[in-house]
C-alpha cells in the first residue's frame, strides 16, 4: 500500500502541476524529437516485432531451447525459473531492436542527443523529474486501480512474473527477476513506446495525440486486461514526462521508479 503521506503529495504536486499550466506559468515544452521514421515503420516495429516476434514467437521458439539448456546445466527451481525470466526476456528484446537498429541506420547523421533523446547528463535533473513526476502519477494510478477493482472483480494480477516473485525467498533468482523488472523492461519499453511511437505519431497527429496513442498501445502490449487501466493511466504520465521535458532518460528512470516500488513490494509480501 502506498502510505497516505506519499498520496497527499504526489495529489499536492499534480493540482500545483495544473494551477501552473492553467495560468501560464510552466515553460513551454522544448521541441520533440525523435526518428523520422513513418506510420509503417512503427507498425512493422511494434505489431511486427514487439507483438509478433517478441511475444509470440520468442516463446515458442526459445523456452523449450532454454529449458533443455538449465536442465543439461543442472540448474534447478528456483533459480531456473529467475534464469529463464531473464533468458526470455533478453530474447523478447533482440527481435524488435534488431528492426529498429536497421530502421535507423538508413536515416543519416542523427541529432545531437541521439535520435531517441536519452539526454542522460546531467543526470540529477532527470532523476529529480523522473522522481516528481512519480510522485503525482502515484495517486492516479491508485485511483484507477481502486476504480477497476469495483467494477471488474477478477483482480489484476495476470503477469506471471508478479506470481514468481511474490513466492519466491531465493536471492539469486529474486535477482533476476529484479534486474529484469527494473532495468531491462523500462530501458526497452519506453525505447519502443517513447523513444519512438510518441514522438512519430506526434509529429503525424500532435503532441496531445502521440501521449495518448504511445500509452493506449503500452498498456495494450502487456497483455493484461485486469492492468489496462492502472497502465493507461501510467503510460500517459510517462509520455507526458517525454513531451514536457524531451528527455527519454527521464522516462526511463521514472520507469524504473515504478518497477522498483512494485518489486520490493511484491518482496516484502511474500517475506
Amino acid at each position: 500500500m502506498v502510505p497516505a503521506a506519499v498520496l497527499l503529495l504526489g495529489i499536492a504536486l499534480l493540482l500545483r502541476e495544473l494551477w501552473s499550466r492553467w495560468r501560464g506559468r510552466s515553460p513551454e515544452p522544448p521541441p520533440l524529437q525523435g526518428p523520422p521514421l513513418g506510420g509503417l515503420d512503427v507498425v512493422l516495429l511494434i505489431a511486427g516485432g514487439f507483438v509478433v516476434v517478441g511475444e509470440l514467437l520468442t516463446p515458442l521458439l526459445v523456452a523449450p531451447w532454454l529449458s533443455g539448456l538449465l536442465t543439461a546445466s543442472g540448474i534447478t527451481s528456483p533459480l531456473r525459473e529467475g534464469v529463464s525470466v531473464l533468458g526470455l526476456y533478453l530474447a523478447l528484446m533482440a527481435g524488435p531492436l534488431l528492426i529498429l537498429v536497421l530502421q535507423l541506420r538508413g536515416l543519416g547523421p542523427a541529432p545531437e542527443g541521439g535520435w531517441l533523446q536519452f539526454r542522460w547528463s546531467p543526470l540529477g535533473s532527470a532523476l529529480r523529474r523522473a522522481l516528481r513526476t512519480l510522485l503525482m502519477v502515484l495517486p492516479l494510478v491508485s485511483l484507477a486501480g481502486w476504480l477497476l477493482e469495483r467494477v471488474w472483480s477478477e483482480g489484476s494480477g495476470s503477469n506471471p512474473l508478479l506470481e514468481l516473485v511474490l513466492n519466491s525467498h531465493n536471492l539469486p533468482a529474486l535477482a533476476c527477476f529484479g534486474f529484469t523488472a527494473v532495468v531491462l523492461a523500462p530501458l526497452f519499453e519506453e525505447t519502443i513506446f517513447r523513444g519512438v511511437l510518441l514522438p512519430v505519431a506526434a509529429r503525424q497527429l500532435g503532441g496531445g495525440w502521440g501521449v495518448l496513442i504511445s500509452a493506449a498501445v503500452f498498456a495494450v502490449a502487456h497483455l493484461s486486461l485486469g492492468e489496462l487501466l492502472p497502465l493507461l493511466v501510467l503510460g500517459l504520465g510517462l509520455g507526458w514526462l517525454r513531451w514536457s521535458g524531451g528527455r527519454l532518460g527521464s522516462c526511463v528512470l521514472l520507469h524504473a521508479l515504478w518497477n522498483g516500488l512494485t518489486f520490493t513490494n511484491l518482496v516484502l509480501l511474500g517475506w
